[in-house]
């Protein structure tokens, strides 16, 4: 399998390293994340997270993944709930003196209160990129491959590139290497979370006509 469509990269997801793949079960939950806010339960191999007041929650993963990193889940927004299925990476956990998200790259699908979906390096104003062109319908399962590689942030929704951004600073403190799974003044269900470093390929192209791009790929060396 090969994500495509960032500029100049192709990820291999087929020859990538394997970081974290284990079911959601309580002992998983237990063992493997720390939950910043809000209520998570596992249900069925789902893993539900619910804050319903104006903040965020988020169960964040004890280990690090620094590097380039792909994060693959699938998610769905529960009913009546129609905003904020969130995620993070690169993130160092919750700030509980300020009840909220510490710095990170934060994901959101049907969020920002107008159904917009992003990511954003937060908090700050710096790098931030949204789009109005995908909305989430609740109860739906949407599949999410999100990460970094490089100076290079994506967002694929069911295989559908939705966003390909760049930071020229990107986030690399040692302490911000966590993925998180988030809500904001909503409830959400999670499964299937897998973290990879991807095999990243460099895309050189060229127009060879007024109607043809020539493509060609090499290997590229992992990034910090």
């Amino acid at each position: 399998m090969r994500l495509s469509g960032i500029l100049g990269h192709v990820l291999d997801v087929t020859g990538a390293d394997v970081l974290y793949d284990r079911p959601f079960t309580p002992e998983s939950l237990a063992a493997d994340f720390v939950v910043g806010a809000g209520d998570w339960r596992v249900e069925d191999g789902w893993l539900v997270g619910r804050r319903f007041a104006e903040a965020g929650g988020f169960a964040f993963t004890r280990s690090l993944f620094p590097g380039d990193l792909l994060v693959r889940f699938t998610a769905a927004l529960v009913p009546p709930c129609d905003h904020d299925l969130n995620f993070c990476f690169r993130s160092e956990g919750w700030d509980a003196a300020a009840d909220d998200a510490g710095r990170a790259y934060i994901g959101g699908l049907s969020a920002w209160y107008a159904g917009k979906s992003g990511i954003e390096r937060y908090p700050g104003d710096g790098v931030q990129g949204m789009t109005s062109l995908l909305r989430i319908e609740p109860g739906v399962p949407v599949r999410v491959e999100t990460g970094i590689v490089g100076d290079r942030l994506f967002l694929f929704v069911d295989g559908r590139l939705v966003l390909d951004l760049r930071d020229p600073d990107p986030l690399r403190d040692p302490g911000c290497g966590r993925v998180g799974l988030g809500v904001y003044f909503s409830e959400a269900r999670f499964r299937d979370l897998a973290i990879l470093r991807p095999r990243v390929l460099r895309e050189d192209a060229r127009y060879t006509g007024p109607d043809r791009v020539e493509r060609t790929e090499r290997e590229e060396d992992g990034h910090g």
